[in-house]
């Protein structure tokens, strides 16, 4: 048993002797390896496939003077909305009045062209409202929500006037937005004219409402 012991512990000293014996190896190659990717920012945009002008064309004088009421009102044509985005996303959007800044009511403003003047109003009523997934399909108890902080949102009733700088959105069950990669609804133009308004030649008018998007 000694004898055994003891060959065990010389042969554990001579190979320690070979290794440090061994000669030093020197740089002869090298590869490299790499981990790439990329990373893609979430782009949307406003598609509107009917155009961007509600034209209501010519109206005559005497059609708004004979109105009942102190506007005349009429109903323009609907066009369908988008937001598409190339991945999914919480995308809000605002209409802002180009003509008051300021402005956080149902009502867009109506401006004569020669001279700014105020005329009276228009209003944006959505309807069918819905959001689409990236398989396509629709995301299911989704509805229109708005906000005026982004912070704490509401449900928004079907057949509704959207305001001017309020924030909107999808928003599921519990009332907080939920992702989509397209949104659509419908939106309807109705404008009042003040019947106060003297034209004394041809005037042109309109109203701009810019979109705004935030992601």
């Amino acid at each position: 048993m000694k004898f055994v012991s003891s060959f065990v512990v010389v042969s554990s000293v001579f190979c320690g002797a070979f290794a440090q014996a061994e000669e030093k190896k020197e740089l002869q190659a090298t590869s490299l390896f790499e981990v790439v990717g990329k990373i893609k920012p979430t782009a949307c945009n406003v598609v509107l496939p009917g155009g961007n002008v509600w034209d209501y064309g010519t109206i005559p004088a005497s059609d708004i003077k004979n109105a009942k009421g102190d506007f005349y009102k009429r109903v323009g044509v609907t066009h369908n909305f988008q937001i598409v985005c190339d991945q999914a996303a919480s995308v809000r959007y605002r209409l802002m009045d180009q003509s008051d800044a300021a402005n956080d009511s149902t009502r867009f403003s109506l401006v004569l062209d020669s001279s700014g003047e105020g005329i009276g109003f228009h209003t944006m009523n959505y309807m069918d409202f819905k959001v689409k997934g990236s398989d396509g399909k629709e995301v299911a108890g989704a509805v229109l929500g708005d906000s005026v902080d982004q912070v704490s949102w509401k449900k928004t009733g079907q057949d509704w006037y959207q305001r001017a700088s309020r924030f909107y959105t999808a928003v599921g069950a519990e009332g907080s937005p939920v992702n989509f990669n397209v949104l659509e609804q419908r939106f309807t133009s109705v404008i009042q004219l003040d019947k106060k308004l003297d034209v004394k030649s041809e005037e042109s008018f309109r109203g701009g409402v810019l979109v705004e998007l935030y992601y």
